[in-house]
């Protein structure tokens, strides 16, 4: 599964290329049912994800929870924050009397956002017009990169600073991270830490029926013309067979490490973990 979507891994697609790769690659496994997990920042600017997340995945593979109506289970909140405990709620939702006669794939996709603008010297990171005046995007992580407190920045700092790794202070040192890629590569840890919580979660819980999860941090890259996608990385949590396997492939947690080139038009986004 996760050889098929590695081609997604750090380069720039449109959001509907991402989310047809992740339909056709369910579809070939063969669920009897499918759920998902969609979580978001709360910023209108994440409307264009939700909406085709919703259009190309959710109305067209999930179950219908009554006439005509079917729905990702989802989390919005600011920072696109991975809340402990979802995942088994998403999980028992989806455990239908159908997923029990055979397996169901259960898809927790992450969108942290940024905003990107060309620049004279190339793209601009993390600020853009919105309405009628300029502003930051993720307002969030722009709070906690600029020493904001309050209950959700607080919240989104510990898990920057997860394993003793005080990524907060790399991404604040501008010889270690050009001060113009500062916010894409915030946006890349938040989505790549979000996703390590929802698998630790997941290893932690007895499923309800048998599952596949599928885990996709990714960043929204909000412009202003059609938004785009960079896949931050591909998990998957396999419980067929009896035993339950793990696999992570994707980009690394040290924002210190990343590499930003652009071919073709798209960005690509790298480092010593994952590399094209």
């Amino acid at each position: 599964m996760i050889s098929a979507l590695k081609a997604l891994i750090g380069v720039e697609h449109s959001l509907e290329e991402v989310c047809y790769a992740l339909k056709n690659q369910i579809q070939d496994i063969g669920p009897t049912v499918v759920g998902a997990h969609q979580i978001n920042c709360s910023d209108e600017s994440e409307r264009e994800c939700v909406e085709l997340f919703h259009r190309i995945i959710a109305r067209e593979m999930l179950p219908e929870l009554k006439y005509w109506s079917r729905s990702s289970f989802r989390t919005v909140n600011l920072g696109c924050r991975y809340e402990v405990g979802s995942v088994a709620v998403a999980e028992d939702h989806y455990a239908t009397t159908e997923a029990k006669r055979g397996f169901k794939v259960l898809l927790v996709k992450m969108n942290s956002h940024v905003s990107m603008v060309d620049g004279t010297d190339g793209p601009i990171f993390g600020h853009m017009p919105r309405y009628d005046k300029q502003s930051v995007y993720c307002g969030a992580l722009h709070a906690m990169l600029d020493g904001v407190s309050a209950g959700f920045v607080d919240e989104l700092a510990d898990v920057f600073r997860t394993g003793g790794i005080d990524r907060l202070a790399i991404l604040r040192d501008s010889e270690r991270v050009p001060k113009r890629n500062r916010g894409l590569f915030a946006a890349a840890v938040n989505a790549r830490l979000q996703a390590d919580r929802a698998m630790a979660d997941v290893m932690a819980i007895t499923s309800v029926s048998p599952t596949v999860y599928l885990v996709v941090p990714a960043i929204t890259l909000n412009r202003e013309s059609a938004d785009t996608e960079l896949v931050v990385g591909v998990g998957v949590i396999d419980e067929r067979g009896g035993k339950r396997t793990r696999k992570f492939v994707g980009l690394g947690d040290d924002p210190g490490e990343y590499a930003l080139a652009t071919s073709l038009t798209r960005l690509r986004l790298s480092d010593h973990v994952y590399q094209h």
